[in-house]
């Protein structure tokens, strides 16, 4: 078993270890971020299923390659029906059975679907069961935090050449992405704001058509994701003198 290996199936195990004080017999995990931590799968399209002795995971055919890569010891099927319909029609959940779920990630829709589809499997809500476990982080999640970081640390240290007056916001963001994917990121966290003039006064100013004057404060909070972990960085520069208002 290869190190990624071991620390993914280390979590199913801890997952697996709050079945019983749960009262229930099963997990369903059906938030992407939750799937990636417990599995490995950084599929956007996928469903898990946690028991005491078994581990499944759904998704459609777009991702067959990619999740037999990414994780080991889950049965995996690949469906190209509904998700929850791949669920019944495997008959992965039983009459009588105890199913929790996160209560703040899974929609009142797939709550119903649920309901519909296993009339006599009793959901419960089951609220931050995985957050839990993710909040305490090793050593790989570290480094991987601190890479994340270094990241946009970089990319933050090179863009300060690029602002120069008459280039637009959008312009920016653009050179930020590109250059988080040149350095090793997966991609931007979010995207990037760059707020400039009277714009960086705004707590959350998207990135427009305006260009940069000199004289400008200018607002950047931008970060990465590097192997499903985040940076965040926010930083005020100005362009030139400052000009008094």
């Amino acid at each position: 078993m290869n190190s990624a290996s071991s620390y993914f199936n280390s979590r199913l195990q801890k997952l697996r270890s709050q079945i019983d004080s749960l009262k229930i017999n099963a997990f369903l995990i059906t938030f992407q971020p939750h799937l990636r931590y417990i599995s490995g799968f950084s599929g956007s399209a996928g469903v898990g299923i946690v028991t005491q002795n078994n581990a499944y995971l759904l998704t459609d055919g777009r991702y067959a390659t990619q999740v037999r890569k990414e994780t080991s010891g889950w049965k995996i099927f690949i469906t190209p029906n509904d998700l929850f319909e791949e669920i019944k029609k495997q008959r992965l959940l039983h009459t009588g059975m105890k199913v929790g779920f996160d209560g703040n990630t899974l929609i009142f829709g797939q709550f119903q679907q649920l309901k519909n589809l296993f009339s006599h499997v009793k959901f419960l809500p089951k609220v931050d069961v995985i957050n839990k476990i993710a909040a305490v982080k090793d050593q790989s999640e570290i480094s991987k935090i601190q890479k994340a970081i270094e990241i946009t640390d970089k990319v933050f240290t090179e863009i300060l050449s690029y602002l120069k007056p008459g280039v637009r916001e959008i312009d920016i963001a653009a050179e930020i992405s590109y250059r988080h994917l040149k350095h090793g990121a997966e991609g931007d966290g979010f995207p990037a704001i760059v707020a400039s003039g009277e714009r960086s006064a705004l707590p959350h100013g998207r990135a427009s058509q305006k260009k940069l004057k000199s004289g400008e404060l200018v607002t950047l909070d931008f970060g990465c994701i590097y192997e499903g972990y985040h940076s965040d960085m926010t930083r005020t520069v100005i362009l030139g003198k400052l000009k008094q208002p």
